[in-house]
């Protein structure tokens, strides 16, 4: 997730720190539910699910429809695996 922040910032040639650091938080996060699966495993799949459909809904927003296609298989990998997960 930071390096595709990093990557989209790069292309767009803009560098907002701001955004950056919301890219590392939520990575934070869910590194953060990684290690909660070791304690609670289905409440740590279900907020990330959750978390990422959320985030997918976001950039649609805000970004515009022309974004949700982008990355789609990728999206939907992962989407699969965490559905598996539950």
């Amino acid at each position: 997730m930071v390096l595709g922040g990093i990557l989209t910032m790069a292309i767009a040639d803009e560098f907002i720190i701001e955004v950056l650091l919301v890219y590392v938080v939520l990575a934070l996060v869910f590194v953060g539910l990684g290690f909660l699966t070791k304690k609670q495993p289905l409440t740590a799949i279900i907020i990330a699910l959750v978390l990422y459909l959320a985030l997918w809904g976001l950039t649609i927003a805000f970004e515009g429809v022309q974004y949700a296609y982008k990355g789609i298989i990728v999206r939907i990998v992962i989407v699969v695996f965490l559905i598996r997960g539950i």
